[in-house]
């Protein structure tokens, strides 16, 4: 797919482009797409035809459908391969993010592991109380809704943590740069 001229494009988050040109970086040849913000900016701004046009992840915010941000997998399995990503780009300040979004998302894991086994644990107990008020057994009942009642309580700030932890890995993600096309020749400082 090529960016054409004089049309406008929407920007994932919302805003729209208006297309003015697309042209050759001087150096590198790639094609770069010149637009202008349809917002009260004005703003006049190129960046590479590449970039213009990558991927985006499913994402509330995202009204386009365009995909964009590294993928969280890939992150987990190549960790080394997005660091060497970033030095290419000369971010160094965004190498730690790598570790920072590494170890949010292990404990992301760990809270939805120890979410799974409480709900597990919570099914199995409330299958019981059935069985303990027919048999007359209301107090040891009432002992095993109050465990139940406990591992909700438990669930919902369980819950809770793992929204804040998948908000901030997301948040997070959204600063990592993008893999560059192979093609892309890398400059030296």
């Amino acid at each position: 797919m090529e960016v054409k001229e004089g049309e406008i494009y929407r920007h994932f988050k919302g805003p729209f482009y208006y297309v003015i040109c697309v042209g050759l970086d001087s150096e590198t040849r790639e094609r770069v797409v010149v637009y202008r913000h349809l917002d009260n900016s004005g703003i006049i701004c190129t960046r590479p035809e590449k970039m213009f046009l990558e991927e985006i992840p499913e994402r509330p915010d995202n009204v386009t459908g365009q995909k964009c941000m590294i993928d969280i997998k890939f992150l987990r399995e190549n960790p080394n391969i997005v660091k060497e990503n970033i030095k290419k780009k000369f971010q160094m300040h965004k190498l730690e993010l790598v570790d920072e979004v590494l170890d949010l998302d292990n404990k992301n894991r760990e809270l939805k592991l120890k979410g799974d086994e409480l709900r597990m644990k919570r099914n199995s107990l409330s299958s019981q109380i059935g069985g303990l008020m027919q048999s007359g057994k209301k107090d040891e009942a009432e002992k095993v809704k109050l465990e139940v009642k406990a591992i909700n309580d438990e669930l919902a700030n369980n819950e809770k943590l793992e929204a804040e932890y998948s908000e901030k890995v997301t948040a997070i993600m959204m600063k990592i740069p993008n893999i560059m096309h192979e093609s892309v020749p890398v400059r030296k400082r």
